[in-house]
């Protein structure tokens, strides 16, 4: 069989994403390179800090090239409810891992400006700059770290018969079938990577974002959505693992 057809409005972004995993890779680099030196000097302070924008860049990075790259197998369930598809955890791991790493890393920080101007990226001239930014990004972590804490939810995607269920990280949101006007390609959002839009009548669109995080074929599983929205005939197929099955074989065609 074939690779199925990408939807045409799916933009890859490559050269933007490149240049921005250099932007952030170079980065990283420059703070391996500051621990090191820093090390040789036995400034154990300096080292710690820097050591730890190498966790958060690199885990963050981690985090942005898998759910680029996609997910490498079908992570779906078929019930009763319908087809659920979940994403991989590593994504969700390194994200973490980076979060925390900041965390450490600015209370770090803060603690060791009481006694010394001479921080990475501080200006000893006018070292509340530098302090100022890193108590701005402690609370912004803190905030986001504790609302992801309470509210955030794993990503998955459900198709049932009825209607489709999607969660992601700040909240989820159910739709009848019958209240869907549209699946597109096309998101309000411009900076949008591969989305399955759902289009409601009087509400906000529901806009499942990076459709190859939740499938290895983000195509396959867009005109998927696009044919149970299309062929209510077929919807009990995502009930008895019909759809999985066409799902890892890419058997939708796109219309």
């Amino acid at each position: 069989m074939t690779e199925i057809r990408q939807p045409e409005n799916w933009k890859n972004r490559t050269v933007v994403l490149t240049l921005a995993y250099l932007m952030f890779g170079g980065m990283g680099v420059a703070c391996v390179v500051m621990t090191v030196n820093a090390l040789e000097r036995d400034d154990s302070v300096y080292a710690a800090i820097t050591a730890g924008f190498v966790v958060t860049i690199g885990g963050w990075l981690a985090a942005s090239a898998l759910s680029v790259m996609g997910s490498t197998r079908l992570r779906g369930v078929s019930t009763e409810a319908g087809t659920t598809l979940s994403t991989s955890a590593a994504a969700r791991w390194c994200m973490g891992v980076g979060t925390v790493g900041l965390l450490l890393t600015a209370v770090l920080y803060l603690l060791a400006a009481r006694d010394r101007d001479d921080l990475p990226f501080m200006n000893p001239n006018d070292p509340g700059d530098a302090t100022t930014m890193m108590a701005m990004i402690l609370i912004f972590t803190v905030i986001g770290g504790a609302f992801y804490l309470v509210k955030g939810r794993t990503p998955v995607v459900r198709l049932g018969p009825d209607g489709v269920s999607h969660a992601n990280g700040s909240g989820s949101h159910t739709e009848s079938w019958d209240d869907i006007v549209d699946v597109t390609d096309v998101s309000s959002n411009r900076n949008s990577r591969h989305p399955i839009c759902l289009v409601r009548e009087d509400d906000r669109p529901i806009v499942i974002e990076n459709a190859g995080t939740y499938a290895p074929s983000g195509a396959a599983l867009y005109w998927m959505v696009r044919h149970y929205w299309l062929h209510p005939e077929n919807r009990m197929e995502l009930t008895d693992g019909r759809a999985l099955e066409r799902l890892r074989d890419e058997d939708f065609v796109p219309e």
